[in-house]
């Protein structure tokens, strides 16, 4: 019995002398002010090499010896202030919150190497990040509805529930849009719905502003817009249920599944319908009525092979499914509209700084348009191929980016028309390839505290070389004047060149940059099965050509950024001025013929646009309160061939963020716009619509009963209801929603 005894009293007691005792200090990392859980903090024993991450819940844990218990803990994040915390006060903790910072610091952390844009490979130019935090729990239907809130976004939207993107006062195909840094590319037009991009699967929206950039393709004249999706969840379910006005609803639900922090599984399933009424006098709304129905499915798979070092940033390999679906139905004008939107990328990062992304991209279209002269069907089947291959050097001062882009269209277009029992059709395959080079060079002097503490010269280079084929071309009598034997090929050089400065005073922090250079953009099928016939011509119109566009650019950027450390009222300010300049040769200017659904082209051989934007924002009460003042004005050469844009537009945001509430008041004004139609006389009229302000609200609440998370939140859109009729339909009128959720 003895022994017995001695033997269990020595296997208590070695491990307590061999093993000291220690204490579990575990918690989140929130918002300080939206309380708002924090992914990818750093923290560890202050002077010492033990240390953890926050994961995708914010969650992290710490085993230290009692003999440590006397030291610091540390939370740091680049976008807060560093929270330093003692070890004792910390094991009686479950929440650590953090300020925000204004200006992010410099420090490399794993948030810092991780959440990298993607759109700093290429060179400095105007951004705008749009965190999920502004728009998942307010009343925005879709991604253009959002991104209409910026001061340099226009969205034109149609009847159907289309709606396209501008920037600058730009046209919609002189946008480049990425989806994960997969482009989106219609293979009619070049024109992507943004209706069909459900933001409650977003994690972020990059804004790049001008015709900077090299990485993404030649023909971004007015800008590029990256819709960054969540491919990790800090959930395992959510769902979410909006109703609002014009009998509208969506629902939405979101899986998510983690193994071991390496392989993140997500699904999600969006679907919603909206029925809007005819206002003209002479219909009821019993018989006068548009319908719209839309749903979306998303799914990735990631794999996370980064190492524990920061500084070597992001690796992972995934894969990625995204399927947008609308039909569109006005019973009045017999008048039917389906379309589809699928793609499919893997996406390799990281890897021996190499990057390697391809996709597939499926689009159907299916169109009926009836007048009192005409009944048209229009159907076209596009796919697109892309693989784009990035390699990245570093060569102590130097940074180097080489790539290859392929891009492999094909479009299946077929159009009919019947006119008092006459009949011509019209149909086709189109095929389009085009191989892109890029080189970008970047010299970077070691960044140092002075008046200029770090400065870039950056250059780019790209060569294209587009082909054209077509197959199986059919036409009647009096169909689309299309000349099979047309198989036009293009090659293309642009050359960019960047400059960006950084300089720090007391009073501030100074940032400018100057970009100067070329893109070019070629045409597209619709561009190439659109040509007018010579009898429409008019004095307003020139001889089409179908050769490339051609753009020169340049552009300056100045902003000022100010934050006040200790408790001040006024935390920080900042003020940003770009001018650009940017000038359009062999500029393709659309057209319509009056209750006829086609457009057609005819080129304006020198066109031209300048223009002014600055931006003001005040930071109050740590960041809890944000104004933000906008001001964009364009000038504008020939508003045919830029139709229906604001050359004017202002906003102003108060955004509140306190103990789990958010609010936003958005005031904008947008002047007048004017577009041309040709009418039956073959006489070009203007369609002028009025300039307008407007008001929109949203406030919403987060409440947390562990484990599950419930949010609530009522929007109020256009409070001014400013009714403007369009084809008997009321365009900005007031609109109400009303979102709630819960996740777990």
């Amino acid at each position: 019995m003895g022994k017995h005894c001695f033997r269990i009293f020595t296997l208590i007691l070695i491990p307590l002398i061999l093993y000291p005792s220690t204490q579990i200090i575990t918690g989140k990392v929130r918002h300080a002010n939206s309380y708002d859980i924090l992914p990818y903090v750093s923290i560890y024993l202050e002077n010492r090499s033990i240390g953890t991450t926050s994961d995708e819940e914010g969650r992290f844990l710490l085993q230290i010896a009692d003999s440590l218990m006397d030291g610091y803990l540390i939370f740091q994040h680049v976008s807060f202030d560093t929270l330093r915390i003692p070890l004792y006060k910390a094991k009686d903790k479950s929440d650590f919150y953090l300020i925000p910072r204004i200006i992010p610091s410099g420090e490399i952390t794993v948030e810092a190497m991780r959440n990298q844009p993607d759109i700093l490979l290429d060179l400095p130019q105007s951004f705008t990040l749009i965190e999920a935090k502004r728009f998942e729990r307010r009343g925005y239907i879709d991604a253009a509805d959002l991104l209409s809130t910026d001061q340099n976004v226009q969205v034109q939207e149609e009847l159907n529930g289309k709606k396209a993107v501008v920037l600058r006062a730009g046209n919609p195909d002189d946008v480049t849009l990425l989806y994960n840094g997969v482009r989106l590319r219609n293979g009619y037009d070049n024109v992507f719905d943004f209706s069909l991009i459900n933001l409650t699967d977003v994690r972020r929206i990059e804004l790049i502003r001008g015709s900077n950039t090299s990485l993404y393709g030649p023909e971004a004249f007015s800008g590029v817009i990256n819709i960054v999706p969540r491919m990790h969840r800090a959930y395992n379910i959510r769902f979410q249920q909006r109703i609002g006005s014009y009998a509208s609803g969506d629902w939405n639900v979101q899986l998510n599944y983690n193994i071991k922090e390496r392989l993140n599984l997500s699904y999600s399933y969006q679907q919603g319908a909206y029925k809007r009424f005819y206002l003209a006098e002479d219909t009821t709304a019993e018989e006068s009525y548009l319908k719209n129905k839309s749903s979306s499915h998303t799914a990735s798979i990631v794999y996370d092979f980064s190492d524990e070092n920061p500084a070597d940033g992001e690796q992972s390999l995934s894969l990625f499914f995204w399927q947008g679906n609308a039909e569109y139905k006005n019973n009045l004008a017999a008048d039917a509209l389906t379309r589809m939107n699928r793609l499919l990328s893997a996406r390799l990062i990281g890897w021996r700084s190499f990057r390697l992304t391809t996709s597939y991209q499926w689009l159907n279209n299916d169109q009926y348009y009836a007048t009192d002269r005409a009944f048209w069907k229009r159907r076209f089947d596009s796919g697109y191929f892309s693989l784009r291959a990035e390699k990245h050097w570093t060569l102590a001062r130097w940074k180097l980016l080489a790539a290859y882009q392929y891009e492999d269209t094909r479009l299946n277009f077929e159009n009919k028309r019947e006119q008092s029992g006459y009949k011509n059709a019209f149909s086709g395959l189109f095929l389009q390839k085009q191989h892109g080079f890029v080189g970008i060079i970047k010299w970077r002097l070691p960044e140092e505290k002075g008046v200029i503490s770090l400065a870039n010269l950056d250059l780019s280079y790209r060569y294209d070389r587009v082909s054209n084929d077509n197959r199986n071309v059919t036409k009647q009598t009096g169909g689309y004047p299309f000349d099979p034997s047309q198989k036009p090929a293009w090659s293309a050089s642009t050359l960019r060149f960047s400059s960006h400065f950084k300089g720090e005073t007391r009073f501030f922090i100074a940032n400018a940059y100057i970009t100067a250079g070329s893109n070019v953009k070629f045409p597209t099928p619709f561009q190439m099965l659109s040509i007018p016939q010579p009898r429409r011509f008019n004095s307003l119109a020139t001889v089409p050509q179908l050769s490339p566009e051609k753009n020169r650019s340049l552009e300056v950027g100045l902003s000022l950024l100010k934050e006040n450390t200790g408790l001040h009222s006024i935390n920080g300010w900042e003020i940003s001025f770009n001018y650009f300049q940017n000038y359009y040769v062999n500029k393709f200017r659309m057209y319509y013929r009056e209750a006829i659904p086609i457009a057609y082209f005819d080129n304006v051989q020198n066109a031209n646009i300048f223009g002014l934007d600055s931006k003001v924002k005040l930071f109050l009460l740590r960041s809890k309160v944000i104004f933000e003042f906008g001001l964009s004005k364009y000038f504008i050469s020939d508003k045919a061939a830029f139709p229906f844009k604001s050359d004017l537009k202002f906003t102003a945001d108060m955004h509140v963020e306190h103990a789990g509430f958010n609010g936003q008041i958005h005031a904008y004004y947008l002047s007048e716009q004017s577009g041309w139609v040709v009418g039956r006389d073959d006489v070009f009229y203007e369609i002028p619509l009025p300039g307008y302000t407007n008001l929109d609200l949203h406030i919403g609440k987060t409440f947390e009963l562990d484990p599950l998370k419930l949010f609530a939140d009522f929007s109020v859109r256009n409070l001014f209801d400013n009714k403007t009729l369009l084809s008997g339909f009321a365009l900005r009128d007031r609109r109400f929603y009303l979102t709630v959720g819960i996740q777990y």
